[in-house]
């Protein structure tokens, strides 16, 4: 009982970041690196793809000199996001 609550708190308040490897998987390493940002993009599955061109690779493509970031994590809505976007 005790883990799962533990579990649960490092969840919620983003303790350890579950979703790093799919932030590197759709972002570049130096967007990642890089301390301003124009743009961040908190979705859902319909910006998370990286298998087909999505709005996200649009912009990117048509705004070449924008830091563009999307942490977007298939299948979250409002209140997930809220866990993780302060630390982004």
């Amino acid at each position: 009982m005790v883990s799962l609550v533990l579990f649960e708190l490092s969840y919620r308040y983003n303790v350890i970041d579950f979703y790093k490897a799919q932030n590197h998987g759709l972002n570049r390493e130096k967007d990642l690196e890089d301390r301003t940002v124009d743009l961040m993009i908190f979705g859902d599955s319909f910006s998370a793809t990286s298998k087909t061109i999505n709005y996200v690779d649009m912009l990117r493509k048509n705004a070449p000199n924008c830091s563009i970031l999307n942490f977007s994590v298939p299948g979250f809505g409002i209140r997930q996001v809220n866990t993780f976007a302060k630390k982004k």
